[in-house]
């Protein structure tokens, strides 16, 4: 246990500056894990979330709160997490931007490791992994709020064509 702390105890960025993991990406922007870590009872269950799951999310939640710039009443109702009808519409936003990081994490990053060099993998071999600080760098508006539907106006859907 001294020797290695499994990533623990580093404050960085990444973690929000907690001693939370380093890496809350892989098991949540690349694979389909579960983020949900409140219980839906009052006393706990043996069904709920590990301590390592818990720990997992709530790194992540801070990860998306430093690259939004934002905080957890962006997106929670804090009086009730487990409700989406009393959250706010960013919630959904955000849903929906961990489903587009996996798939492009998944789908199109993964699949390009053999391609890369090795001096773009991580120490573990891995490709590289997008992440919301990639493309909202601080501001709750993705490339700072620059509109790209005049450059593409296919990510505008048909009425924009």
């Amino acid at each position: 246990m001294a020797a290695h702390n499994y990533g623990f105890g580093h404050p960085s960025t990444s973690n929000g500056t907690t001693a939370l993991p380093v890496d809350p990406f892989t098991p949540h922007l690349l694979g389909d894990d579960n983020i949900r870590v409140v219980g839906k009872t009052a006393l706990p269950t043996t069904q709920g979330a590990s301590i390592q799951q818990t720990e997992q999310s709530y790194s992540l939640m801070m990860h998306m709160s430093q690259a939004l710039g934002v905080n957890c009443t962006f997106c929670h109702n804090t009086r009730a997490f487990l409700d989406w009808s009393q959250s706010a519409p960013q919630r959904a936003a955000a849903w929906n931007g961990l489903q587009m990081m996996r798939e492009v994490n998944a789908v199109y990053l993964e699949t390009l490791k053999s391609l890369y060099p090795a001096n773009r993998l991580g120490p573990l071999g891995d490709s590289p992994k997008a992440n919301c600080g990639t493309c909202h760098q601080g501001v709750s508006k993705p490339l700072y709020g620059q509109s790209l539907l005049k450059d593409f106006p296919e990510l505008g859907g048909k009425a924009a064509r």
